[in-house]
């Protein structure tokens, strides 16, 4: 239904990096689309008063809980979704891949006040590479919401250079149960 595709998508630097390099990949004419609902979800998230809140969302549950139901309310498409389709499935990053609910559809449109039962395996790769990556001087991998990761890599004081490989090689340790 798309639903999902309207929620904050909180997403890894290594995906961040991988799906800007998509974008100039694609087709002009998709390219171009895409770029113009990155910019029009900046500037919604602005007039709403919630893009400072995105940049650095608050640590405390519950005014993060508020702070998403307030970005769904919004119901702001991914800039990747068309005609209710991934344009770049492919390349989705891992929460969407592990995002499977399964409740009925219409409880999706309002999931703060419903039940939603998304089917979460144990150790969901989404979780695992935003709690568990680290950059070059061992802080957290930088997590930001899918709508602003063009905003989140131009503002980076210094983007990542680990290869993926050294990415993939600090990942597969965390996703085997012990």
């Amino acid at each position: 239904c798309g639903a999902c595709c309207r929620q904050l998508v909180p997403i890894a630097e290594p995906e961040m990096r991988h799906l800007a390099a998509v974008l100039p990949t694609l087709a002009p004419a998709h390219r171009e689309r895409v770029l113009g609902r990155f910019a029009q979800g900046r500037e919604l998230l602005r007039e709403q008063g919630l893009y400072e809140d995105l940049l650095a969302p608050p640590s405390d549950s519950e005014a993060y809980t508020s702070l998403l139901a307030a970005y769904f309310a919004l119901q702001l498409a991914c800039p990747f979704l068309e005609d209710e389709s991934c344009s770049v499935y492919e390349h989705r990053p891992a929460i969407c891949r592990e995002y499977n609910v399964t409740t009925p559809p219409k409880r999706c449109q309002r999931p703060f006040g419903e039940r939603v039962a998304p089917a979460v395996p144990q150790n969901n790769l989404a979780t695992v590479l935003s709690r568990s990556l680290r950059d070059e001087r061992n802080r957290p991998a930088k997590v930001a919401p899918l709508t602003l990761l063009l905003d989140h890599l131009a503002s980076a004081k210094a983007p990542s250079k680990r290869p993926a490989r050294e990415w993939l090689a600090l990942l597969l340790p965390a996703l085997l149960p012990e």
